[in-house]
């Protein structure tokens, strides 16, 4: 070796050299619960896609049933109305007979009382043709 010289270190640079490694315990763990924890997540979703469902079902059902009770109550009501109605109508009409059936009364009093009185003042009637005929009873 020389005195002059120097030795020169000169740097080369290498490619580092990758090492393909797959994920250690821990990581597996970890990637285990997510995946757990995302079926779990997709099970809740369908969970509540039913359960919304099921919810707009029961509100479909519950104005249904809440406007068949309306229409039913109001059928009901005019029942009701018409029944007092034709109750009404039905004491009035009792009423009217009742007052019809005096006034047949009276009016057939009045019959009875004029024939008596006819009877009374009308000449002595003339025998029949065949009293006359067979003459006088013995």
């Amino acid at each position: 070796m020389s005195r002059g010289v120097e030795p020169t270190l000169t740097i080369v640079p290498t490619r580092p050299r990758l090492r393909v490694t797959g994920p250690g315990r821990l990581e597996r763990t970890y990637q285990r619960r997510i995946e757990a924890l995302a079926g779990t997540v997709d099970a809740s979703r369908a969970e509540l896609d039913a359960t919304r469902r099921q919810l707009e079902v029961a509100g479909v059902i519950e104005r249904g049933s809440g406007r068949l009770l309306d229409r039913i109550e109001r059928e009901a009501e005019a029942r009701r109305a018409e029944l007092e109605s034709v109750r009404g109508q039905h004491h009035r009409l009792m009423v009217t007979l009742g007052a019809v059936q005096a006034e047949n009364e009276h009016l057939r009093l009045e019959l009875q009382t004029a024939r008596a009185q006819a009877r009374r003042l009308a000449p002595p009637r003339r025998p029949g043709l065949l009293r006359r005929l067979l003459g006088p009873r013995a």
